[in-house]
């Protein structure tokens, strides 16, 4: 199967001034050259981080006027370009540092606002999304940032103090209407103040490099950030850059419920959910997926990481592949009836098979996280590798196992009661046989035969002599011996 969504690469409208070519070169190798060294370093805070590219507050606050454009008409020159020098510096951070900055990050009120803004600090936005739209850059500022827009949401925190976020991108799905009322939330450096004059109401400008958001449906209750899968890249095996993506999701599954019901899939059901072509993961990642099959290798799969241990409360995790019955479908030259489906889940019913090669009748319920690159078996050597596929991923809390019902035990004596049965109608019909020829033969010959005599003495004729007229003339007469010899040889 081929990869069909490729990312687009940004296009401007006229050709891009030579010194922002410059621009563009020199943040691209400061980035590279600089990222492992910061990570060789003892740990900087926020301030001094940012303080090493000249970006302070004092230096930036020039770049906002008071009281801020509206939201409606996006960003000044001057602030556009103060923004996105701020998204790329804090995207290239190492992520220790990103994490321990997270972890020191105090919540957005009415008394760590000016301290925030000042010294720079991180500040934990978590409030009612109540607008999300995009910002248009220019063609200069595209070229630097890579994209041509920002994300832009609006949040209202629980204090009623709102702020302004603007972020790389927002999560899929969250546009327009579509999140309004929601719960969303980040870790952001405030930039400005932008309450209007007699407003009544403090307001802030803040950036941040992602946006969390946790959507009103079921993963999302469970707690799924969806602002993690912007990391999610479809048509390839998982990566680095997916790992907090997955695993949120994996762990978001533990207190997934159990289903209560029987499930059963339709074939056709499946064929926007298998075929590359139909984009099924970009318009639903992250919804409701149940599947039923066969699993095929059921196998254990270890989690090194201390800090990914710690979220899903285990060492390891557990890779079922289950094949499940589709429409006669070609798949690289090859004529199937099922296809397989990859479920990573946490837990396994306690007697189920487990290896590379088992033949279970399982049901899934997850949540559909990928479409999966991997190598199969099919046309591997020893000198070539497999060939690729890709399949649906889901991420699961367990596997429903459907074994075949198995017939009712009997106890061990129950076992012997029809072998003792025939045994015993055996002897009794032996018995009978014996008893009954043993009575025929003692009363088959008189000891002696009296002879009538007709009328004047005489002997009967021979025809009243070989067929007697009285009762009990019929005797039984056993048949004589077979002769003994080589008569049966022949």
């Amino acid at each position: 199967m081929k990869r069909v969504c490729q990312p687009q690469p940004c296009k401007t409208a006229s050709a891009p001034r030579s010194c922002w070519r410059s621009l563009v070169f020199l943040l691209a190798t400061s980035r590279f050259l600089t990222g492992g060294a910061f990570a060789a370093e003892s740990r900087h805070s926020l301030a001094d981080y940012l303080a090493k590219w000249q970006l302070t507050p004092s230096g930036w606050r020039d770049s906002f006027q008071p009281g801020g454009p509206p939201v409606s008409v996006g960003l000044s020159p001057a602030a556009g370009r103060l923004v996105v020098r701020l998204l790329d510096r804090l995207d290239a951070a190492p992520p220790e540092w990103q994490q321990a900055w997270a972890v020191e990050a105090l919540p957005l009120t009415h008394e760590t606002a000016s301290d925030s803004l000042g010294a720079c600090r991180p500040v934990r936005l978590e409030g009612t999304i109540t607008e999300a739209v995009h910002v248009n850059l220019s063609e200069e500022l595209a070229l630097v940032a890579g994209r041509r827009t920002l994300g832009q949401v609006t949040l209202t925190q629980p204090g009623g103090l709102k702020c302004r976020l603007l972020v790389p991108e927002l999560p899929i799905g969250l546009f327009g209407n579509a999140g309004i009322g929601q719960r969303g939330g980040a870790i952001a450096v405030l930039v400005a103040e932008e309450s209007p004059q007699d407003s009544g109401t403090e307001s802030f400008l803040a950036v941040s490099t992602r946006f969390s958001w946790w959507p009103e449906t079921l993963l999302g209750r469970l707690g799924m950030d969806y602002g993690l899968f912007g990391s999610v890249r479809d048509g390839q095996p998982l990566v680095a850059e997916e790992a907090e993506a997955f695993y949120a999701a994996l762990a978001a599954c533990r207190n997934a419920p159990e289903p209560t019901v029987k499930l059963e899939t339709g074939e056709g059901d499946l064929v926007p959910l298998l075929d590359p072509a139909a984009n099924w993961f970009d318009h639903h990642r992250g919804e409701q997926v149940v599947v039923a099959g066969t699993a095929r290798r059921i196998v254990r799969v270890p989690v090194p990481e201390p800090r990914w241990q710690m979220l899903l409360g285990r060492d390891h995790y557990w890779e079922v592949f289950v094949f499940v019955p589709t429409p006669l479908i070609e798949v690289a030259g090859h004529l199937q009836e099922s296809f397989p489906v990859v479920c990573c889940c946490l837990e396994l019913p306690a007697e189920i098979p487990r290896g590379a090669r088992v033949n279970e009748p399982v049901s899934v319920t997850g949540f559909g996280f990928k479409r999966y690159r991997y190598e199969t078996r099919r046309a591997a050597t020893a000198s070539s590798r497999g060939q690729p596929q890709e399949a649906p991923l889901l991420v699961s809390r367990s596997v429903q196992w459907l074994p075949t019902a198995a017939p009712i035990g009997l106890p061990l004596w129950g076992k012997w009661l029809p072998a003792m049965a025939a045994i015993v109608a055996t002897v009794g019909l032996l018995w009978a046989f014996l008893r009954t020829g043993r009575r025929r033969t003692t009363a088959a010959l008189p000891e002696q035969i009296e002879i009538p005599l007709v009328a004047g003495g005489a002997a009967p004729d021979e025809d009243s002599a070989t067929h007697p007229s009285r009762p009990g003339g019929d005797l039984f007469i056993s048949p004589e011996p077979a002769p003994r010899g080589d008569s049966c040889s022949d």
